[in-house]
């Protein structure tokens, strides 16, 4: 199952994340000291769900370029070659 934020494990942990930083947000009002540190914090968690869902589609696609048949290759461009070498990077490096 695909989420919002990328694949399912990655969306759980972001959801699980957020429902645990947005109720302390909301109940912190703008003059308290600590509503730029929360504030900044649910940016930071913000951050981290678009990295994991980026992290998520990198894998998904490298995925399916292995799938991808010489026809299919040769329709688009790539190589074989090109081809290994992307499927090859880890998730993390564009």
């Amino acid at each position: 199952m695909t989420t919002a934020h990328g694949s399912a494990p990655f969306g759980t942990l972001f959801s699980t994340l957020t429902a645990f930083v947005s109720p302390v947000h909301q109940s912190v009002t703008r003059t308290d000291p600590l509503y730029d540190r929360i504030a900044h914090l649910g940016l930071r968690f913000d951050h981290l769900g678009a990295t994991l869902a980026t992290w998520s589609e990198r894998a998904r696609m490298r995925r399916e370029l292995r799938r991808l048949d010489d026809h299919l290759l040769d329709d688009v461009g790539l190589s074989r070659e090109q081809i290994a070498a992307e499927i090859d990077k880890p998730f993390w490096r564009a």
